[in-house]
């Protein structure tokens, strides 16, 4: 069971690895402030992806053009997508907020700017997902993800969200517990 713990260290490594030889933190200052959501502030680290928010009340979609272009030129990157949701909404994403994802190598980035209101948010999901975390449900939480990865269905059909929420509050330990619980879970109400 250790050695999903060291698999999610090294994995968050590799991340650091990623952030630190492209300066993309130093980028992203340029355009307001940073912070790590998801599995990377939660030390839960397995599958390849790092959520950022980038919170400036006042980013133009001009100025959020500009940045993925520096992005785009700096990480090399073969593919790029951008989504604007204070055109249109999309469920389960954050509102009046831009979009860049990000896939270099085998390492997707995701980067959402959005102003403080909309962060204060996220920021509280990820202070309660924290608040309840221990050594025995992290292990829980990783065994299943790394389960779930291996048959390539987290992230496609489900998200890390319902998979905190039956671990941390519905004390699911298996993965046939746990699709149960997605079968009888019919109203999940996640903000991302």
């Amino acid at each position: 069971m250790n050695d999903i713990l060291e698999k999610s260290k090294q994995t968050k490594a590799e991340a650091d690895f990623l952030l630190d030889k492209y300066r993309l933190v130093k980028i992203l200052r340029q355009f307001g402030k940073v912070r790590f959501t998801g599995s990377y502030e939660l030390d839960l680290m397995l599958k390849k992806d790092i959520d950022i928010s980038l919170i400036n009340d006042n980013l133009t979609v001009e100025k959020f053009t500009e940045l993925g272009k520096t992005l785009i030129d700096k990480l090399e990157t073969p593919s790029v997508y951008y989504r604007n949701t204070r055109i249109n909404s999309v469920e389960n994403r954050p509102e009046n907020s831009l979009y860049w994802g990000i896939k270099t190598g085998d390492w997707f980035i995701d980067i959402w700017a959005m102003s403080n209101k909309v962060y204060q948010r996220a920021e509280k999901y990820i202070d309660q997902i924290k608040s309840k975390l221990n050594d025995r449900n992290k292990k829980t939480i990783l065994s299943l993800k790394n389960e779930f990865l291996d048959n390539n269905t987290y992230g496609k059909q489900f998200s890390s969200r319902e998979l905190y929420d039956a671990v941390l509050n519905n004390h699911i330990t298996t993965s046939d517990q746990f699709y149960l619980y997605l079968k009888n879970e019919k109203d999940l109400n996640f903000y991302l």
